[in-house]
């Protein structure tokens, strides 16, 4: 993995030892499956027939000219009285009107072929950035559940215990209906939250060409977020080798070509070739030069069109660098303070949010606290842990981000 893929990708998985064997409709996915299927997407298979497309163009314009064939054929009429004959003629030339400019146009669709091939690495990027965002929106949905489904069971087993308070008298009879409330708030978030899951597995499902019915869990298994580079490093790192440039400094080097061929077009072209007559009174053979000669048209709109196409692919190069320097430097800024926001809420705020209501728990069993002061820590705490899913997936999507601009997510496999 490159230098900066180890500073900036975030991406990290847990790669499955061997492949699904069999699609059920619970069958799980890790980012390695997603990426092993990832060029029988149709974006991809559509970035690289344009691809190859780009490539023939490079044969087709370097093919030579057909030869032109014609044939005669007339009646003479002669005079004084003699009958009419049947005459014909035969002729090949050999157009050489491609030799000026042909140089030019070979190199032209060979910068072309090449743009194509760094729009075909950008979809890439993009297609494995899509997938990232899917992929840990239901990382993310899933822990969210996991997380109601723990603080379900809690308030369940926190009413049953009032329950049985109330029904021994120990407790006063609203309390019941007040747990009994929040217990039903709770599973209101867990159905939300399960849908959102089975929301995003269908897109999933939909976007990789399963069969229908299927939605596949994902595994993951987060570690520390890696220290990232700095934001310097991070600009370098796009403006060496982000797609987007290469292909703009392609189209441009395209263009100077295409001048030069357009250029080239004002020298005369000329054909060579010979014919055969059969008349009615002798034969005729003999060579043919054809001469184009630029009089009129020495292609001045045709040059003045291909400069002006080329300073405005230098007008879209200049914009695409200017668009990823500010995209990476948003990104890097988003990213370290998701990163920031994400330790936080590890070691600082969770914890403290955890020890609050594990104390005021202790405290109602001993009868220091009431039923509204253990609601009230209980929900703090699932604030605190539904803040926490929502700021790591937030983060992710920002670190995600800033890891396609750095092609530091092409390293992942």
């Amino acid at each position: 993995m490159r230098a900066s893929a180890i500073c900036c990708a975030v991406l990290t998985v847990t790669f499955a030892g061997s492949a699904v064997a069999k699609e059920s409709p619970s069958f799980e996915m890790t980012w390695s499956d997603l990426v092993g299927r990832l060029d029988a997407l149709p974006q991809l298979q559509e970035a690289r027939f344009l691809a190859r497309a780009a490539e023939a163009g490079v044969d087709a314009v370097g093919q030579v000219q057909n030869p032109e064939a014609e044939v005669r054929l007339g009646s003479g009429m002669p005079h004084g009285g003699q009958s009419d004959a049947f005459e014909w003629g035969v002729g090949l030339s050999l157009p050489f009107d491609w030799v000026g400019p042909r140089g030019a146009e070979v190199r032209a669709a060979r910068s072309e072929a090449d743009a194509c091939r760094q729009d075909a690495r950008l979809t890439r990027r993009s297609v494995l950035g899509r997938l990232a965002g899917l992929f840990w929106r239901i990382v993310f949905d899933q822990r969210l559940v996991a997380t109601l489904e723990e603080t379900e069971s809690q308030v369940a087993r926190l009413a049953s215990m009032i329950r049985l308070r109330v029904e021994k008298g120990e407790a006063r009879p609203p309390e019941l209906p007040r747990i009994e409330t929040e217990l039903e708030r709770v599973r209101i978030d867990l159905d939300r939250a399960r849908a959102d899951a089975r929301s995003e597995r269908r897109s999933l499902a939909v976007v990789m060409g399963l069969p229908d019915g299927v939605e596949p869990r994902v595994h993951a298994e987060p570690v520390g977020w890696p220290a990232p580079c700095g934001r310097d490093d991070a600009v370098r790192s796009v403006l060496a080798a982000h797609p987007r440039l290469a292909a703009a400094q392609s189209r441009i080097q395209a263009r100077d070509a295409m001048v030069a061929a357009e250029k080239a077009r004002r020298i005369p072209g000329f054909s060579l070739g010979g014919y055969f007559d059969r008349e009615s009174d002798r034969d005729v053979a003999g060579g043919l030069l054809q001469v184009r000669l630029p009089v009129w048209n020495w292609n001045s709109g045709g040059i003045r069109r291909a400069e002006a196409q080329r300073q405005a692919e230098t007008m879209a190069a200049e914009v695409a660098l200017r668009d990823l320097v500010a995209e990476t430097g948003e990104a890097w800024e988003r990213c370290v303070q998701g990163r920031d926001s994400v330790s936080r809420f590890e070691t600082e705020i969770l914890p403290r949010a955890e020890a609050a209501s594990r104390a005021v728990e202790r405290g109602f069993e001993l009868g220091e606290f009431s039923l509204i002061e253990v609601l009230d820590a209980r929900r703090v705490l699932l604030d605190v842990r539904k803040e926490q899913i929502g700021t790591g997936l937030r983060a992710r999507a920002e670190c995600t981000a800033l890891a396609v601009l750095t092609g530091g997510i092409e390293d992942v496999r």
